[in-house]
């Protein structure tokens, strides 16, 4: 169970929040502003606070992982060796079993002929001539140290033809800008509109095709004693 941790000042945040203030007067609007003054000051001591508390567990955190990295690694590495030998096998086997069990139908379908032809032949009944047995093959769903482990058919995915142009492209960095040129032709929803470079080439006055501009009010507090 993990401990709530102490926020420094939290009395005061809470209490920061409780003020209610119609702004409706020039007082009012003065008082509010005060306020407003007094909420930017505490969020920005907030943020400090957060940082220098999650500080010293983000270190950790890294450390942690650090350390665990090349184990994980290893033990990734050798998960997935096991699961393609073990799927290689059982296709290797079904493979196998289906090749037999062609030959063994091939083989009783020649025997009904033959049987039937001497049947026809001699005028005599047509002699039973037992089917095959159907050949085993292994099973999808095998249970190991009280562990169920099943094999399952899966649909997996790759860019198409990127690789033939650009090995260095991946799904994980693929751009709008590299299916185009490439003429992969995957829709652009599945693409992340990046708001961060949106919003900088607005702010600097740019337009952009497609995006709607509309002016926008803000509060900007700047404390004469330095800082925001």
């Amino acid at each position: 169970m993990v401990n709530t941790p102490m926020i420094p000042n939290s009395d005061q945040y809470a209490e920061l929040a409780q003020v209610a203030i119609v702004v409706t007067t020039p007082d009012s609007e003065l008082a509010a502003r005060k306020h407003l003054s007094t909420i930017r000051k505490a969020l920005k001591a907030l943020e400090t606070d957060i940082k220098a508390m999650t500080k010293p567990h983000k270190e950790a955190v890294k450390a942690i992982t650090a350390a665990a990295a090349t184990y994980k690694s290893l033990l990734e590495e050798k998960d997935r060796d096991y699961e393609q030998a073990i799927l290689t096998y059982q296709r290797q086997v079904r493979e196998a079993a289906a090749k037999a069990q062609a030959k063994a139908i091939e083989k009783y379908e020649k025997k009904v002929e033959q049987a039937t032809t001497t049947a026809v032949a001699d005028g005599t009944p047509m002699p039973l001539v037992l089917p095959p047995a159907i050949i085993a093959t292994p099973p999808k769903t095998v249970v190991v140290d009280g562990v169920q482990q099943s094999t399952v058919a899966r649909r997996s995915w790759r860019l198409a033809r990127v690789h033939t142009f650009d090995s260095q492209i991946t799904p994980d960095n693929l751009t709008a800008e590299d299916n185009a040129k490439y003429g992969l032709g995957i829709p652009l929803k599945y693409f992340a509109l990046d708001k961060g470079a949106v919003t900088k080439v607005i702010r600097a006055g740019g337009d952009i095709p497609g995006i709607d501009t509309f002016p926008d009010e803000g509060l900007t507090l700047t404390d004469l004693q330095g800082g925001t």
